[in-house]
């Protein structure tokens, strides 16, 4: 109670430790002079939500690598596609499995959120909902005035764009791929690289005030664009394809 007390007395100095810039100053002085950080927020709950959806996260995009991988493999290993080939609607089943693939994906992330949060809203953090993130005993100093509900909702619109990259790149690893250890062999270290990179940069403590301001949504939209451009290359050269034996 006494540090609490403590860092309330002092909480422009405790605020301001964490600037490195001109720009975080900036930011903090904004919220130092909208007294947001006043706000009935603890890092507590804020803590335990990271380490939840970042968990949650991290089962989605693993069950949608399972899911997704087999979807033109099994063709591409059973020669099926030379069949394909020889007919002009064969060669659109291409694109009509990326958007079951994309369908399904939105299914399954869809699904799995509903169940999470309804777990989640057994922790009784309601009262949170509306309360500013930019607390002096938050973890993070957020570059936005986000509510929790909001940032919440920010998460969520992270997860289901992951999931849609996640999901175009596990179908270009597999139209390429001709057996399961091939595509073993390229899927691992994307799954290593996403469970780091995206999980500890684009989910975990988003907004926060130690990245760039728009390094977030840049980041979003460059994986987004190159998986597209990547699927779409994919895509017309699949149209083109000879049948070779």
């Amino acid at each position: 109670m006494e540090d609490l007390i403590r860092d309330y007395e002092n909480k422009e100095e405790c605020m301001m430790i964490v600037a490195s810039n001109k720009k975080q100053e900036l930011r903090i002085k904004g919220i130092l002079e909208k007294s947001l950080e006043t706000s009935v927020f603890s890092s507590v709950i804020f803590d335990n939500y990271n380490t939840l959806i970042k968990s949650v996260v991290a089962t989605i995009l693993l069950c949608l690598m399972f899911m997704i991988t087999p979807i033109y493999l099994i063709d591409n290993k059973d020669k099926i596609s030379y069949i394909q080939y020889t007919s002009k609607i064969g060669r659109k089943i291409f694109e009509k499995k990326i958007i079951a693939g994309i369908l399904a994906s939105f299914i399954v992330v869809t699904l799995q959120l509903i169940s999470f949060f309804i777990i989640y809203s057994l922790n009784n953090t309601s009262m949170f909902l509306n309360s500013n993130i930019n607390s002096i005993y938050s973890t993070i100093i957020s570059w936005y005035d986000l509510t929790f509900i909001q940032y919440i909702f920010l998460t969520v619109v992270g997860i289901y764009i992951l999931a849609f990259v996640l999901a175009l790149i596990s179908m270009l690893v597999s139209s390429i791929g001709k057996s399961y250890i091939t595509v073993i062999g390229i899927q691992l270290p994307i799954a290593l690289f996403s469970f780091t990179i995206f999980l500890g940069y684009l989910i975990h403590f988003m907004t926060d005030i130690r990245y760039p301001k728009y390094f977030l949504g840049l980041s979003y939209i460059t994986l987004i664009l190159i998986n597209t451009i990547s699927m779409k290359i994919r895509w017309k050269r699949e149209r083109k394809a000879d049948i070779l034996y």
